[in-house]
């Protein structure tokens, strides 16, 4: 007969977190995946352009499914269990798997918040704005490379961070390594998801456009809070006896934290895919005048030889291009700047620090849209 003792040793051996972590770690790639495929959808079908912060998107959830599939064979070989019912092979394959869980982790987000950051340069429109941009996007690249070297150069010999075992290795504190490495990821998901409030201040949507940014910017809160929850939890993970057991919550925070942001970073190019939707759309004076029933005027196309039109040289004109994802039309961002009338053509002035927003770049290249310039005499049909 088994001493109560012994049936206490059996079932705490037995304790398994693997089930539970599976869950999240499957569920949540698979989320952020359908997220980027939808916004390549949109970007490539229906508005036929790509932009440098969706190849960098792409990035970032393909390293959150590499980073998975690390996860997947931690959690499969022991990780989610108490480290004393481990074999010593598993023990061995446990210490080589976290440091490439870490390094896909940090790449992860670099990509991650290189695509926000990119697409913010696409929606400022003042020169400032662009170049406070600019700025987090050298900050973001320089200090992820800076952490990714150090977590590749952490231990002499170079061996020694796959097999800590190795005759007078010496390695940094990895508790401290971890810390400053999230530490630095959710100073970053601070200074991010408050950027835009900057950056739109001048924005004068309608009142439910506004909500909708609001929301859509709140919802990157959530990759935040994940954040503050792995930095509570990673000083145990990272000392305890019982690593193994005890990095659980790491591990499903890291997960959602990343494919949560993805997620968050992918919602707001939607637009144009629920453009049916009023809330997405704001055409409400569109949608009633097509409920009313009265009759459409037809669209005139005009074919304007541009070399012939004579411009004014001496009033610059202002030209503003519909943005896709957050309802930006000329009328909402133009009507806070002054104007000013010459030859009876009536024109919005250009600031010292505005930028024209009607080209948009695509990966350094100019994609130039309809350009507009006062006309003294009436156009051609």
């Amino acid at each position: 007969m088994s001493s109560p003792n012994a049936t206490a040793s059996e079932s705490y051996l037995q304790e398994s977190r693997v089930p539970q972590a599976l869950v999240v770690i499957v569920l949540c790639p698979t989320m952020a995946v359908g997220f980027v495929i939808l916004r390549l959808y949109t970007r490539k079908f229906l508005l036929k352009r790509v932009f440098c912060d969706d190849y960098s998107i792409i990035a970032a959830a393909v390293l959150s499914v590499v980073l998975s599939v690390f996860m997947v064979i931690a959690f499969v070989n022991g990780s989610g269990r108490h480290i004393q019912a481990l074999t010593q092979e598993q023990k061995i394959l446990q210490s080589r798997i976290s440091p490439s869980v870490h390094l896909n982790y940090l790449a992860a987000h670099m990509f991650l918040k290189l695509s926000i950051v990119l697409s913010y340069v696409r929606i400022s429109v003042m020169a400032f704005e662009r170049r406070l941009c600019y700025v987090l996007i050298s900050l973001v690249g320089l200090s992820y490379l800076v952490l990714l070297s150090v977590s590749l150069a952490r231990c002499i010999p170079f061996q020694a961070i796959w097999t800590p075992d190795i005759p007078g290795a010496t390695c940094l504190n990895t508790t401290m390594l971890f810390f400053a490495g999230q530490g630095h990821c959710l100073a970053m998901d601070l200074i991010i998801l408050v950027v835009p409030l900057f950056i739109l201040r001048h924005l004068s949507a309608p009142w439910r456009q506004r909500v909708l940014l609001v929301i859509v910017v709140g919802f990157g809160g959530i990759a935040c809070i994940a954040g503050a929850l792995r930095l509570q939890v990673l000083r145990i993970s990272t000392t305890s006896p019982d690593k193994t057991w005890d990095s659980f919550f790491s591990a499903i925070y890291g997960a959602i934290e990343v494919n949560s942001g993805i997620a968050c970073a992918c919602v707001v190019t939607f637009r144009p895919l629920f453009r049916r939707w009023w809330w997405f759309s704001g055409a409400e004076a569109e949608e009633s005048h097509m409920s009313s029933g009265l009759p459409q005027p037809k669209r005139r196309r005009h074919v304007i030889d541009r070399n012939r039109i004579p411009t004014i040289d001496s009033a610059p004109v202002l030209t503003l291009s519909d943005d896709a994802e957050l309802a930006l039309d000329k009328n909402s961002v133009a009507a806070s700047y002054p104007k000013r009338e010459v030859n009876g053509v009536t024109s919005v002035t250009e600031d010292e620090d505005w930028r024209s927003a009607d080209s948009t770049t695509v990966c350094g290249r100019s994609n130039e849209g309809p350009q507009h310039s006062g006309v003294n005499g009436p156009l051609p049909k």
